[in-house]
């Protein structure tokens, strides 16, 4: 599809990424408040893939691109999206203060703004494979930042898949052996 060729390590990274993704959430969190939730599950299988998908899309037709210009249109469509659900599904009811504001900038300028562009960028500049691989890093970065900030159990298990799934990046994102 891209013309890029994966070789049977990047394979096997991904394999592995994904297998170390999927013990992370199974794993991660209060043991007691922990039930398998399929639906929870399925969303977050199916977003991994639709973000892979996108990406995959993004590379082979959009990477002439203005980084800029494809991101504010992006942010148009999806605003036009957002609005009509708010408008349709919430109360339509603020309460701000503060941590509302701190919250709502962080959002907009550090997760969207600045890794979207972040994102569009690696994925012009570099190999598909490799940009996907970093999206397995997100369940663990959070289980992490959940035991570091809400001091969330991290059992022995969750520890390992942790260590797959950065073996697995580590496997798609490594130079070719000379």
């Amino acid at each position: 599809f891209l013309d890029e060729r994966l070789r049977l390590t990047q394979w096997t990274g991904l394999g592995l990424g994904l297998v170390g993704v999927i013990s992370v959430l199974l794993t991660t969190g209060q043991q007691e408040y922990v039930s398998l939730n399929w639906t929870a599950m399925l969303a977050a299988i199916t977003a991994l893939f639709g973000i892979s998908i996108g990406t995959l899309y993004q590379k082979r037709f959009g990477a002439g691109v203005n980084l800029l210009a494809g991101s504010f249109w992006q942010y148009v469509s999806v605003l036009l999206l957002m609005a009509i659900m708010a408008w349709t599904f919430e109360v339509r009811e603020v309460l701000w203060d503060q941590q509302l504001i701190f919250a709502l900038a962080w959002l907009v300028i550090g997760l969207s703004v600045i890794a979207i562009l972040l994102l569009m960028y690696m994925i012009r500049e570099g190999e598909t494979a490799k940009v996907a691989s970093y999206f397995y890093l997100v369940p663990p970065v959070a289980s992490i930042e959940a035991w570091l900030l809400f001091d969330e159990y991290l059992s022995i298990v969750s520890i390992i898949a942790i260590f797959v799934t950065v073996f697995g990046v580590y496997l798609v994102i490594r130079k070719k052996p000379e």
